[in-house]
């Protein structure tokens, strides 16, 4: 599952789990990379190590056109202005993505965090065992409600 180091910067709100009550791009960006290891980490525990391994991985900052969804306001402009002299080629983003699928299962961590091509520590946002429980469940809720609709 493709995350971003950006999940450091936001917790779940549980509270408004959809940006209902007000949306921001950044915010929501962030809590989506939270939710991404964390649900990487549930599934890991869900599944079979020894036939499965689940990761989440940062690609790095990438020159894409994903920058322009965070033009509402100027200070971003300005960041990603900025950002942009420090950004990866796509093929340099790839790379990461590249080693966890190709690596030597035995060498892969379970329920890791990659970046760069090596396992790094995620935030402590993304290590709570009872935030990965219940973003699986609130998310096995909102999938079965659009079922069922």
């Amino acid at each position: 599952m493709f995350s971003s180091n950006l999940h450091s910067h936001r917790k779940i709100r549980w509270d408004d789990l959809m940006f209902e009550k007000g949306y921001s791009t950044l915010p929501a960006y962030n809590q989506s990379k939270v939710a991404n290891v964390l649900f990487a980490k549930e599934l890991q525990k869900r599944v079979n190590e020894q036939e499965v391994k689940v990761v989440s991985l940062h690609p790095g900052i990438i020159k894409t056109e994903l920058n322009r969804e965070f033009d509402e306001k100027w200070y971003y402009r300005a960041y990603f202005k900025v950002f942009s002299l420090f950004q990866k080629t796509p093929l340099e983003g790839a790379q990461t993505s590249l080693y966890c699928a190709l690596e030597d299962f035995e060498k892969l961590k379970a329920g890791g965090y990659y970046s760069d091509c090596k396992v790094v520590e995620e935030a402590s946002q993304a290590k709570k065992e009872e935030d990965m429980k219940r973003l699986w469940e609130v998310s096995e809720k909102l999938i079965n409600e659009k079922l069922n609709h």
